[in-house]
């Protein structure tokens, strides 16, 4: 698809490089990215299927969790890792002071796309497993990495406490709630079912057990990076990703 052109990084938008200050110079850089249009769909079909929930079940507390998951979905999970912060950065806000120390922990700085890692932004609301390139980085992300872990193992742990298990999945993460609710209700229940699930479905425990390991190597790599197992970790880092992204979405 690259080669034919299918793609978006295949497709050459302008003659001459984009004016990045500009609202439609960053909007140009972004309709270079295939994530972009991921996103973008993924976006759409969620506000879809939200109003769709409405029309279907319109009452009070159906809209107000609806326009909730909706608008995470569109305005942290995608008008700020690809429009606000971008646009903020073209224009100077974080060349200098206070905004700068901050991005460059959050965002570091690249030679593609923007000039920065904003799409580390998506960690902002996607806790870690959900969001697992905030901790498998190939260089020290301690600030991220320890946002994503303080997400994971005290504030969403907090939150579950206050209100309930449903207070994330429901209010926040759209993937089920709006999405997928359909499916989760028309999928089968009997025992054959099941045989389609991955088995780390069936050992939670085992799951939850890989996922910290993987992360810890990954710590160990950072702290010594030509030791064995960073050498090592480094080489199947990305292997393991993928293996948890798979069992865990």
């Amino acid at each position: 698809m690259y080669r034919a052109g299918c793609m978006p990084r295949a497709v050459r938008l302008r003659r001459h490089p984009p004016i990045r200050g500009r609202f439609l110079g960053t909007l140009t850089i972004d309709l270079a990215q295939p994530g972009f249009y991921y996103s973008l769909g993924y976006t759409l079909a969620i506000l879809a299927f939200g109003l769709r929930r409405i029309r279907r079940r319109n009452t009070p507390y159906v809209r107000l969790q609806t326009y909730s998951l909706m608008a995470f979905q569109f305005i942290p999970l995608f008008l700020l890792p690809y429009i606000v912060l971008p646009f903020m950065g073209h224009n100077g806000w974080f060349d200098s002071g206070v905004m700068k120390t901050v991005a460059d922990n959050l965002f570091p700085v690249v030679n593609y796309d923007h000039g920065r890692e904003y799409w580390r932004a998506f960690g902002f609301v996607l806790a870690w497993p959900l969001f697992i390139w905030n901790v498998f980085t190939s260089q020290t992300a301690v600030v991220v990495a320890g946002d994503s872990f303080a997400q994971t193992f005290v504030i969403i742990p907090l939150i579950i406490y206050r209100w309930g298990k449903g207070a994330y999945c429901g209010w926040v993460c759209s993937c089920a709630r709006v999405g997928g609710n359909d499916g989760r209700y028309a999928s089968g229940k009997d025992a054959a079912w099941t045989i389609l699930e991955p088995p780390e479905y069936d050992r939670p425990g085992d799951f939850g057990l890989r996922r910290c390991l993987i992360a810890a190597f990954r710590f160990v790599s950072w702290m010594a990076p030509n030791s064995g197992l960073g050498r090592h970790e480094r080489a199947t880092v990305f292997w393991n990703a993928q293996s948890v992204v798979g069992a865990g979405r």
